[in-house]
């Protein structure tokens, strides 16, 4: 009886010893960053690599318009599906492949758990983000949204008139055009406006349709002195630059046409059968 009471106490302050050196142990999976170390990102590479990615806009529960699913990087397919943020460009519709140059990035992103005890310390409440406290993954993009194996339709402008919702109507087509804020050069437009407003016959939106080898300068040419919103570059094909622009920040996305930039760019782009065969 003697013997079996002391092998229980042994048992006891070796599991709260054990216990003890847990709680204070780091986590045998989690990675040691220091000063000079560059890890290793999600896509296989040291973070900032120069990457070629492709592969089409995820969908689905919380994924956003902004994480692409990836089936190719740096012309190699991964082991597994692979979806990672983008940064810096709007993607395209799920239905054009599209490809992508630029590299991995990382921040922490929700709240970080001494914040948490220190509200707690001083009998304060916080505000939880949605995200938990962790390292988030994405990839900045260093160039246009390329789409693959697509061409410019013949009339673009007969196109968009064919997509456009009820209230809206080509206003006008110019020849000899460019992207406001950006270089000049010579393209189409097509203007377009809705009757939200019937006191205001202007433009609400405007597409302009480039070259493949137009080169606008950059995303605003006049930092300081903007008299109108700079045109957004919609996507990049082999055969023309497609931009969009919008007379105010409604104008795209609202208006009672919520996937505006989506229409417009699956009416006017359409697949390459050729190129695909």
């Amino acid at each position: 009886m003697k013997n079996m009471l002391v092998l229980a106490l042994l048992t006891l302050a070796t599991s709260t010893t054990c216990s003890e050196q847990d709680a204070f142990a780091s986590p045998p999976t989690a990675p040691v960053l220091d000063v000079g170390i560059v890890p290793i990102g999600r896509l296989g590479f040291p973070i900032g690599s120069y990457l070629t990615i492709e592969g089409r806009r995820a969908e689905g529960f919380k994924t956003g318009v902004s994480t692409l699913l990836l089936d190719s990087i740096n012309g190699k397919r991964p082991n597994s599906p692979l979806e990672i943020w983008i940064d810096n460009v709007v993607l395209p519709p799920p239905e054009f492949r599209c490809t992508l140059k630029g590299y991995e990035m990382v921040r922490m992103i929700g709240t970080p758990p001494a914040v948490e005890q220190a509200a707690k310390e001083a009998g304060k409440e916080i505000t939880y983000p949605q995200a938990a406290w962790q390292v988030f993954v994405y990839f900045v993009a260093l160039s246009d949204v390329m789409l693959k194996d697509t061409v410019l339709k013949s009339n673009p402008v007969a196109a968009i008139r064919s997509v456009l919702p009820k209230g809206w109507s080509i206003e006008k087509v110019e020849e000899n055009a460019y992207p406001p804020q950006r270089a000049k050069g010579k393209g189409k437009a097509i203007f377009l406006a809705s009757n939200r407003w019937a006191w205001d016959k202007a433009a609400d939106v405007v597409v302009y349709i480039m070259s493949a080898d137009y080169q606008d300068g950059g995303k605003d040419l006049t930092p300081g002195r903007i008299t109108t919103n700079p045109a957004r570059l919609m996507a990049t094909i082999p055969t023309a630059k497609i931009y969009l622009w919008g007379k105010d920040g409604q104008s795209i996305g609202f208006g009672g046409w919520h996937k505006m930039s989506a229409d417009i760019l699956k009416a006017i782009v359409k697949q390459d059968i050729e190129v695909r065969r």
